[in-house]
């Protein structure tokens, strides 16, 4: 069981140090001194699970607030998620051959082994909208892979380094 739970940790610390993939874009004339409070949108469809998405959300409200953000019930942005979870089967195999020479004869013996590994990915597009203007202010594309077999301390820690490398962007540093 130690052995498992050791294997499992090193999985989860390997697909957390490959990083998420993400791109970002914003409005070049927005004034993001300007934003000081925000809200969600009711209808987020993250294509999370419910307990991923509240996850997603925790970690957001707790890294904006480290940024000095405040949620607001009159905001000046809003933020939304929008999301598509999808699984592929990485199937690959192990070849294991041997072989030998002697003189003018030769011969090889060859095993495959198929492996079938399932990933869940998962693409988030995190929006903020400017309130006032009904306009995208700022947005990160983010694509990752979710590790589907973790113990929800794990997943709490996933999530919030996740925002940690998304939020690192924002508000982006303008290009003088």
């Amino acid at each position: 069981m130690v052995v498992k739970n050791g294997v499992s940790f090193l999985v989860f610390l390997f697909v957390l140090s490959c990083g998420p993939a993400i791109n970002y874009d914003y409005d070049r004339n927005a004034d993001f001194g300007a934003y000081k409070t925000y809200l969600y949108y009711s209808d987020i469809q993250s294509g999370l699970s419910t307990l991923d998405e509240r996850r997603l959300l925790r970690a957001l409200d707790s890294q904006l607030k480290v940024m000095g953000y405040t949620k607001s019930s009159k905001p000046d942005f809003i933020i939304n998620i929008s999301g598509n979870a999808y699984e592929t089967n990485n199937t690959s195999s192990v070849g294991l051959g041997v072989g030998g020479t002697g003189g003018n004869t030769s011969g090889s013996i060859g095993v495959s082994v198929p492996i079938n590994n399932y990933k869940t990915y998962d693409e988030l597009v995190i929006e903020f909208v400017d309130e006032k203007k009904e306009t995208t202010i700022w947005l990160a594309d983010v694509n990752v892979v979710v590790p589907n077999s973790e113990t929800p301390e794990n997943r709490d820690a996933y999530f919030q380094n996740l925002v940690n490398k998304i939020l690192s962007n924002y508000p982006p540093k303008k290009k003088k």
